[in-house]
């Protein structure tokens, strides 16, 4: 009989062992489970238990009993929370997420051991805790200051209150996200409860809020200096004379096909209103406007958020979607809408200047006829004389950088005269050049030719000029096309 009892009692030890086994449960409690928390110099090591019916009570009662644990040690009663139960709530969810493995979700907090086991009919889980003692004690600070009462986060969220009732829901919404920083930096344990809650603030007063309005160009002209800028009507006024703080992400082609970055803040007056200017694109393609109203200080606040805080940012991010705007604008090059200067001088077959600038007015008219911004100005060519490109340029710019994109010159010639019997043959010529203000370089354009015949020599001049300037016309046309 002995015999058959051992017998039975192995067989339903090892049956146990492999129910037990198979849920990862073992027989039972850990040997440390009882033990008092531990303190060294660099950490603490903290112990509790959960029980329960089933695992998810378990392991509610674990993180209420683990935190409530620490918030003792740390000198805390549950009196002091009796006007925080929101906050202790969020405590003990802190811990839950950790123990189901957000272990990043608690700075400083390891888990050293943890242990599934059967209590008889309920199941109990044991961890052992170890807490860094520099961020322990930076947490206890930290939560003693915002329980004062007197914290910074809880006087920026009454000034967002203040604003709001003012009539400014955008003001509120600034000291909303001022006061999302301020729990992430100081809040501790409740960094991400303050953020949360400074979240959902946030969102509140921009639903308060109409979006802006954005209006400018659809396709902006490369060289065109002044045709790059956008009205930004921003009906979020401030108070207290609070800056709007937008920001822009512009993308536009580069030379080679790269592209240019740039971050600009945009500033505005009380009302919302501002211009905003662009630098010059410097190359053809598809450009990008991007407006947000958020600066990029404030994307720091939406990073690691833990699964406690997802909601309310992603209710935040779906309010501010309606505040960032995005436009596409393709950068092409049309030389109508560059302000072109034009320097010609005619030049005898002794190469000397006449007061005649029939190449000039030739070429002026002709592009006129195909809208082109192009004005004559007075300059002496032979200044240029032995100058390098880079000095050409900045000669052109120290006169006429202001006024000017494009400065076309050139020195037309007679380079061929002839007399067949009656009848007088002439050719004209020049290379034209451009200099070009934005890029700071000068392009020879081409070698450009006229040949006329006629009896009268002397008109024949005059003929050879205008044919010169309406073939010199006539290429700009066609680089234009191009």
């Amino acid at each position: 009989m002995r015999i058959v009892k051992a017998a039975l009692i192995t067989i339903i030890t090892v049956l146990m062992f492999i129910s037990c086994a198979g849920d990862d449960m073992a027989a039972m409690a850990p040997f440390w489970v009882d033990d008092e928390t531990k303190i060294d110099d660099d950490s603490l090591l903290f112990t509790a238990v959960g029980r329960g019916a089933d695992k998810e009570q378990a392991l509610d009662d674990l993180a209420e009993n683990l935190s409530g644990k620490i918030l003792r040690h740390m000198g805390f009663s549950e009196e002091d929370f009796s006007s925080y139960h929101d906050e202790r709530d969020y405590l003990t969810a802190l811990f839950k997420a950790f123990l189901e493995g957000e272990e990043t979700i608690i700075p400083g907090g390891k888990t050293e051991d943890f242990t599934w086991y059967r209590e008889g009919e309920n199941l109990a889980a044991a961890v052992r805790f170890r807490y860094s003692r520099s961020e322990y004690e930076k947490h206890r600070d930290q939560l003693r200051t915002y329980l004062s009462g007197s914290s910074e986060f809880d006087r920026l969220l009454a000034r967002a209150d203040d604003a709001a009732q003012g009539g400014y829901p955008f003001s509120a919404f600034l000291f909303d996200m001022e006061a999302a920083r301020e729990g992430l930096s100081t809040g501790g344990l409740l960094a991400g409860y303050l953020r949360g809650k400074a979240f959902r603030s946030a969102s509140g007063h921009l639903e308060m809020t109409d979006a802006p309005v954005i209006s400018g160009p659809d396709t902006v002209y490369l060289g065109a200096r002044r045709s790059w800028t956008y009205d930004v009507s921003i009906p979020l006024a401030a108070a207290e004379n609070q800056r709007i703080p937008w920001t822009v992400d512009m993308a536009v082609p580069a030379v080679d096909n790269r592209t240019e970055n740039l971050h600009i803040s945009l500033p505005s007056d009380r009302e919302g209103l501002a211009e905003l200017s662009f630098p010059f694109p410097s190359g053809i393609g598809q450009g990008r406007v991007l407006f947000s109203l958020l600066p990029g200080t404030y994307d720091r606040l939406f990073e690691n958020l833990s699964s406690l805080e997802q909601g309310a940012g992603r209710e935040l991010e779906s309010q501010l979607s309606r505040f960032t705007l995005e436009k596409n604008v393709p950068v092409r090059q049309d030389r109508r809408v560059l302000n072109t200067a034009v320097i010609i001088e005619d030049r005898d077959v002794a190469g000397r200047i006449l007061d005649s600038k029939t190449t000039e007015e030739a070429v002026l008219n002709r592009l006129r006829e195909q809208d082109y911004h192009v004005e004559p100005v007075d300059f002496d060519l032979e200044t240029l004389r032995g100058m390098s490109e880079l000095e050409m340029v900045r000669e052109f710019n120290s006169h006429y950088g202001n006024n000017y994109d494009i400065i076309l010159f050139c020195e037309a010639g007679i380079r061929n005269f002839s007399q067949k019997g009656e009848l007088y043959q002439m050719n004209a010529g020049a290379v034209l050049y451009e200099a070009d203000l934005w890029e700071h370089r000068v392009n020879v354009i081409e070698d450009i030719s006229s040949s006329v015949t006629g009896n009268d020599p002397t008109g024949l001049v005059r003929s050879a000029f205008f044919q010169l300037g309406k073939n010199i016309a006539e290429t700009c046309l066609k680089l234009n096309n191009n």
